[in-house]
């Protein structure tokens, strides 16, 4: 277990060439803002503490393991590259969710909260459990496969070629759709 990783509101870490290949987290932590950099082939692996990050998440290289940990997003999360293994339990996301070139895998279990006021989903997603807040406006520029329970007490915002696709759809909130002679669908 990595025994100095900081764990104040503000420290911005950055895992770079020169960082140790594999780190466990085994506390819980919060920390400013995680940058796993294109050069980093590493594991981080977060256990099963808390794991709250204030700003920003940037995966360009390596591999985040979520663990069962949960796992609070304060700003955006961006895959630019590298693995991001959600946790099984929630990953909560309070900024736009963008993977470019990433591999996100969050089909074991968890639920991927999203609770900012106005986010966007651009990637192809595989999820468990998608709860959107009430307050929450989601815009999806991609495709979202739900296995379990999407949960909708805010809004979705179906745009462009956007497919949500769940088990079971539930919840107050409500779904619009503008798909400018584009095809689109949401689907039970």
């Amino acid at each position: 277990p990595v025994s100095t990783f900081p764990n104040n509101n503000t420290a911005n870490v950055y895992f770079t060439s020169t960082s140790p290949v594999n780190a466990t987290v085994s506390q819980a932590i919060s920390i400013g803002s995680l940058n796993l950099k294109s050069e980093w082939t590493g594991n981080l692996s977060l256990g099963n503490s808390a794991f709250a990050i204030t700003n920003d998440l940037v995966i360009s290289g390596g591999v985040l393991n979520g663990g069962t940990a949960t796992v609070d997003v304060g700003g955006n999360v961006s895959l630019t590259g590298g693995f991001f293994t959600a946790s099984t339990n929630v990953l909560s996301v309070t900024g736009d969710f963008i993977d470019i070139a990433g591999v996100f895998d969050a089909s074991g279990g968890g639920k991927l909260l999203m609770d900012g006021a106005d986010v966007n989903l651009e990637a192809a997603f595989d999820l468990y459990d998608l709860e959107i807040s009430s307050g929450a406006k989601v815009t999806n520029n991609g495709y979202v496969f739900v296995i379990n329970d999407l949960i909708i007490d805010g809004l979705i915002y179906n745009a462009g070629y956007g497919v949500f696709s769940a088990n079971q759809i539930t919840g107050s909130g409500g779904v619009e759709t503008n798909l400018g002679g584009q095809e689109g669908a949401i689907g039970i």
